[in-house]
């Protein structure tokens, strides 16, 4: 009793779970435990109450687990919709019908208890039961009366003991038999069937009728019609209550072709004249069964399923009407779709028969794909969720393999639409379970195969198969081929089976014809010739068959993109042809419209052709959405297929935007799948250098140790990575593994360079030849090394070297001619040095391969060398030197831009242009004057962009004056150029000297001890501040612009930089501050502050100070006031400040930086050097005249003269002297410049 109330208490809060209540307890044992409180309480108190003993077997209703489950269930969740379930009763009082009838004022005593019991619990009385009515109970009441009433009339009245325990083994059977437990049943049957046989005088006739009924329902559900219908026979003989048994005979007598089916027809149609059974004999035995259901058949047989079921089913075996007409007449839209919770024998024929028309009707409308996956379309996956509750029914049951179509089906559709690791080999053994598998059967799981495991298993079971081969197998065959071992006669066989062209063809037609004519195994007059002779149940078909055709040959003539238009236009309803249109469009290059019209019906949450043909399509068009790009790749390399391809053009895409993160992750992938790719290895490696992770780097030194590096570029990547990691010994060995192939002169480049980097220890030379070492003799004259091995022991040359030092010499004999040769040890060296000597050797020879040219000086004195770097450099530098003149010329005069001067000049080093250019090298750093510069942008409450010309300024002045900023908004380019700096800079700590030749003169350059770390030190600050005062990142939507430059090799990083700073600033409330004008003049972008707007309106106060460190620097362009001008006069002689007021000067004299204001600066500026007493007159006017000068220059024309003069009568009125002082020192200002 105890187990029974537990299990009945779990079941009810398995229930209770499922709508909500887990929002009441913390979990379903907790309110188990609590319900089986109750309910044991409640029991214990109506058992006191109102005591019932056991009589007979008999029981009380509340000692039953499912009466008990179902009452309470009904009881506690009435209010939220639940029903009594009649079918669990049944079946439980089938088994056990024992049970003693409750009354109903019993049924109400024991819920009142339980109900008190509910409230006075603290958790179950917040289940807020509404009150039970005495009608609620009464219809408990009425229902299970109802169900005891039925098993007492289910047999004939009982016939003493025996007969009882007779009732009591069939009712179990027949509960097996509605579990489908089928086999156990009939086995159970035929047992008892010897025990009545034995007794049969103790039995009625209806327990026996019953007993046939049950083993013919065995026999039918087994698939054992014949059986099924001699016994169903047999129990309308037996019984005394024929009524209950004459429609299954009728129908078994019929199906057999026994006539007495018509006089049990027409005893059915006295007291039932819309009998199911008797209407669909009717229909079948009518010359049209369609015509018959359609006229003659009454609307309300028509409605029963039973009817329908009948009739589709022998229509099927006698194959009198077309499935789909039938289907159609029998109305079978009005069956109910909705999937059944379980299957039992009671709805399994039904749900059955449903399964079938829906099949039908699926296979008969879908053409099943070749290459892809049926659509996750709404008739699909009801398809699927029927035959899987069907299919585990049956592979539960004891239903046997009869029924093994239904499972089948299942997994096939399974590996179409939601395959599963086990879903194929599922597949496999249901298929073999099958007796007869069909040519269509076989053709659906090698078509699945082919997919999920390879053509070539595919193709062994279409061979194995022993029927005959039809056009799919045949058409599925080929496909199979098509990777490997097509040829045109499998391609003309092919077409041999295709007669016409249908809606049911139409797409495995045009994806087999693809790479058939990609690979060109028939010539495409071939294919024309084919496709003329085909029948095509649209004219439409055949056009696309020929676009694809014209598409996909060799020819360089484009399909006109009108054609491929029209056809489009003309397949819109037809969606599942979609994909060829695209690919045409695609393979004409039309890569526009193919994007267009694939991001009309294109399903990026699904891995389809068309959705690969997209991401191929924005690749193939580098000026698409590449951010779109970019976001395709990810979601397929997380969601679909392998491709490796796509992983190579998403690691593309992120080396753009230098996402090495990503890169990291991308490569790390590709290499889970393809351990030994040399691409995604390379990738990895580099990306682990990039993220600064040389933990993870070390851990994969065994594996680069052992790799073989087909391409020289990825093994010396790989290499570099290891060197700047210290790995030395790693990364020689690589680049010594390529560079010993004389053809690589790349690699024989690197390696010789990493003499000059490399400690001597790496390219050691001995004194004593021995095993192991490389010997360089010269042998009369010649030079020859050999690699000393036990192998070449035995050679002359090598056996007499032996032991012996460097500069020995001996002699050997000519063993034809015992000519003695002398040979001589020059060099003993390890492969290192060997290799080294090799390539200097190469060097030197007029056949080298290599990008290098050995100097040869006459003399080693100062002269000899000098005269051979002129000879050999001096015509050169002195064109270089030509061009870089002129560029500074056309920077000076604002042809050319600062960024485009660094690329000219400096090699796109924009951190030495700033600094040669503010030093007092250079002629100052030309910048846009303020006026040109637009007034209307703001830079407050703006995210300010700042790039090298703008940011090592403003680093300078926080340096000079401590000045603090916001932060700003730079490209991680510009770090990553600092980090390029820093790297060369290391590579060139060994150098002590530079040279420039200069007028047949060689200038040697020598650096200090510590220059090298000076700089180092000075870059890695100058990088920490950028770190410290900006927000790097990449613009990702840059990369639509710059991946075509970049595939075209037309970005420069400089221009990289650029075009960063310019998206950078093109978002909402950026603004780009630079003193660069490459942004207008070679990017027409003009949302731009300089450096100068930004600094006087943050630091107003600092103004003077600001500008005049600004000329200081050899600003050229800024706009200077009277302070300044007149603190930088008074300066000009203290050191190092000697130069300002020249550039001060320099600023007024600049035309572009004129502006009318700068005649009252000028005036003003005169009169405080006037009222200087420590400047004499004399002096005053020598320096007003040459003030005069450079002021008048900057004039757009000699109107403002008057202004000047104007200007300066009115401040200079009350100092007279001066006032003629400063006229007479413009009148000569005038004069000189007139002269000029």
């Amino acid at each position: 009793m105890e187990t029974l109330l537990i299990l009945a208490a779990q079941q009810i809060a398995a229930y209770g779970f499922n709508k909500g209540l887990d929002k009441i307890f913390e979990n379903k044992e907790s309110f188990s435990k609590r319900l089986y409180k109750v309910i044991s309480e409640s029991i214990d108190e109506y058992e006191k109450k109102f005591p019932k003993d056991d009589v007979n077997g008999k029981f009380a209703f509340y000692k039953s687990e499912i009466l008990i489950e179902e009452f309470l269930k009904y009881r506690l969740f009435a209010h939220k919709g639940y029903e009594l379930s009649i079918n669990k009763i049944q079946i439980a009082l089938e088994k056990n019908p024992n049970i003693i009838k409750p009354t109903r004022e019993e049924l109400e005593h024991f819920f009142e208890i339980f109900d008190v019991k509910v409230k006075n619990e603290d958790k179950l009385k917040e289940l807020e039961m509404k009150t039970f009515h005495k009608e609620e109970i009464f219809n408990i009441y009425e229902k299970v009366e109802k169900i005891l009433n039925l098993l007492e009339t289910h047999f004939v009245e009982v016939v003493g003991l025996l007969e009882e325990e007779y009732k009591e083994v069939l009712n179990s059977c027949l509960s097996e038999i509605k579990k489908l437990k089928l086999t156990t049943a009939l086995k159970r049957l035929e047992e008892v069937e010897i025990r009545i046989e034995k007794n049969q005088k103790h039995v009625s006739k209806n327990l026996i009728s019953s007993l046939v009924y049950f083993k013919a329902l065995c026999y039918e559900s087994l698939g054992k019609s014949n059986e099924a219908y001699e016994f169903f026979i047999k129990a309308y003989n037996i019984s005394d209550i024929q009524s209950q048994y004459i429609e299954k005979a009728c129908i078994s007598y019929y199906s057999l072709k026994n006539e007495k089916y018509l006089e049990l027809k027409e005893q059915i149609e006295v007291t039932d004249e819309f009998n199911a059974i008797c209407w669909a004999i009717n229909a079948l035995e009518s010359d049209d069964i369609i015509d018959y259901i359609t006229n003659k058949v009454p609307k309300n047989v028509l409605d029963k399923n039973n009817f329908k079921r009948l009739v589709f089913n022998n229509n099927l075996k006698l194959r009198k009407s077309h499935n789909l007409h039938l289907i159609d007449s029998l109305d079978v839209n009005k069956l109910s779709k909705e999937i059944p919770e379980m299957i039992n024998y009671d709805n399994l024929h039904h749900w059955i028969f449903v399964l079938n028309i829906t099949s039908i009707v699926y296979l008969s409308t879908c053409e099943i794909p070749f290459f892809g996956n049926l659509k996750k379309e709404e008739n699909t996956i009801y398809f699927l969720d029927l035959s899987r509750i069907l299919a585990n029914s049956i592979i539960n049951s004891e239903l046997g393999e009869t029924y093994y179509g239904i499972v089948f089906f299942f997994y096939w559709l399974e590996s179409e639409i939601d395959c599963k690791p086990d879903t194929i080999d599922n597949l496999k053994k249901t298929y073999n379970k099958l007796k007869e598998p069909d040519s269509f059967k076989t053709m659906l799981i090698a078509n699945s195969v082919q997919k999920r495991v390879s053509p070539e298993t595919a193709i062994k079971i279409i061979e194995e198969f022993k029927g005959e081969l039809d056009e799919s197998l045949i058409s599925l065959k080929t496909y199979c081929k098509l990777d490997d071992t097509l040829t045109d006669n499998s391609v003309l066989e092919y077409f041999k089976f295709i007669d016409k062209i249908d809606n049911l063809n139409i797409i495995n037609v045009c994806s087999y014809l693809i790479p058939v004519i990609q690979k060109n195994i028939v010539s495409k007059e071939q294919l024309i010739e084919i496709i003329n002779k085909i029948e095509f149940a649209k004219q439409i078909f055949k056009e696309l068959i020929v676009l694809i055709i014209d598409s996909l040959s060799n020819s360089e003539i484009k399909i006109p993109v009108e054609q491929i238009d029209k056809i489009k236009d003309e397949l819109l309803d037809e969606p599942r042809l979609y994909f060829f249109i695209s690919l045409s469009y695609f393979k004409n290059k039309y890569f526009k419209e193919c994007i267009e019209f694939l991001e009309s019906y294109i399903n990026e949450e699904e891995e389809s052709r068309d959705l690969s043909l997209y991401i191929n399509a924005l690749d193939a068009d580098k000026s698409s959405d590449q951010l779109k790009l970019l976001q395709l790749l990810k979601k397929w390399r997380e969601n679909y297929s392998f491709f490796d391809y796509f992983l190579i053009i998403e690691i593309e895409l992120r080396q753009i935007l230098k996402d090495w993160k990503e890169i990291r992750i991308i490569s790390k992938f590709g290499l889970s799948k393809l351990p030994n790719d040399e691409r995604f290895f390379t990738y990895y490696i580099y990306s682990l250098f990039e993220t600064n992770d040389k933990e993870e780097l070390e851990k994969e030194l065994p594996k680069i140790a052992k790799f073989s590096f087909n391409i020289t570029q990825n093994a010396l990547s790989v290499a570099n990575v290891l060197i700047e990691y210290g790995f030395l010994d790693e990364a020689i060995e690589i680049i010594y593994q390529k560079a010993v192939n004389r053809s690589d002169s790349v690699a024989r480049m690197k390696f010789f360079s990493l003499g000059i980097n490399f400690p001597p220890k790496y390219f050691e030379n001995f004194e004593k030849v021995d095993i192991g070492r490389f010997v360089k003799y010269e042998i009369d004259g010649e030079l020859e090394t050999i690699h000393i091995t036990e192998s070449n022991l035995s050679n002359d040359i090598v056996k007499n070297s032996l032991s012996k030092n460097i500069s020995e010499t001996f002699t050997i004999g000519n063993k034809l001619t015992r000519k003695l040769k002398s040979v001589k040890i020059l060099r003993i060296m390890n492969k290192f040095s060997a290799l080294n000597d090799d390539i200097f050797a190469e060097a030197n020879s007029s056949f080298s391969n290599l990008p290098i040219e050995s100097i040869k000086f006459e003399t080693l004195d100062k002269d000899g060398i000098d005269k051979a770097f002129i000879d050999n450099f001096g015509a050169e530098e002195q064109e270089s030197r030509k061009h870089k003149e002129q560029n500074f010329s056309d920077f000076y005069s604002y042809k050319i831009s600062f960024s485009e001067l660094v690329n000219f000049n400096f090699k796109g080093l924009y951190i030495d242009s700033y600094y040669y250019l503010t030093s007092a090298q250079s002629d100052g750093f030309l910048i846009r004057p303020l006026k040109y510069i637009d007034s209307k942008i703001e830079i407050k409450d703006k995210k300010l962009v700042i790039d090298f010309s703008s940011g090592l300024l403003l680093y300078e002045l926080s340096e000079k004056f401590g000045l603090k900023y916001d932060k700003f908004y730079i490209t991680d380019n510009l770090i990553n150029l600092i980090d390029n700096l820093i790297y060369q800079a290391g590579q060139g700590q060994k150098t002590e000297m530079s040279i420039t030749l200069y007028k047949d003169k060689v200038i040697p350059h020598f650096y200090s001890e510590d220059f090298h770390k000076n700089r180092i030190n000075f870059l890695l600050k100058l990088k920490s501040w950028f770190r410290e005062n900006s927000f790097a990142e990449i613009p990702k939507e840059k990369i639509n612009v710059i991946r075509p430059l970049y595939n075209d090799g037309k970005l420069t990083p400089a221009l990289e930089f650029l075009i960063d700073c310019v998206f950078l600033a093109q978002r909402k409330d950026y603004v780009l501050m630079s003193d660069d004008i490459s942004y207008l003049k070679l990017l027409h972008f003009n949302n731009i502050i300089s450096s100068e707007k930004f600094l006087i309106e943050k630091f107003p106060d600092k103004k003077n100070d600001i500008l005049e460190y600004m000329l200081n620097k050899r600003y050229i362009g800024i706009t200077i006031n009277a302070e300044v001008l007149y603190s930088s006069y008074i300066n000009q002689n203290k050191s190092d400040y000697n130069h300002i007021y020249n550039y001060a000067l320099r600023n007024i004299s600049l035309k572009d930086n004129f502006s009318p204001f700068n005649i009252f600066v000028a005036v003003e500026y005169l009169k405080k050097l006037a009222l200087n007493a420590s400047v004499s007159k004399e002096k005053y006017k020598y320096d007003a005249t040459n003030f005069f000068i450079s002021l008048i220059s900057s004039f757009p024309n000699m109107n403002y003269g008057f202004t000047l003069q104007s200007r300066i009568a009115q401040k200079f009125k009350l100092i007279p002297d001066y006032l003629d002082l400063t006229f007479l020192a413009l009148l000569d200002a005038l004069r000189i410049y007139n002269s000029h």
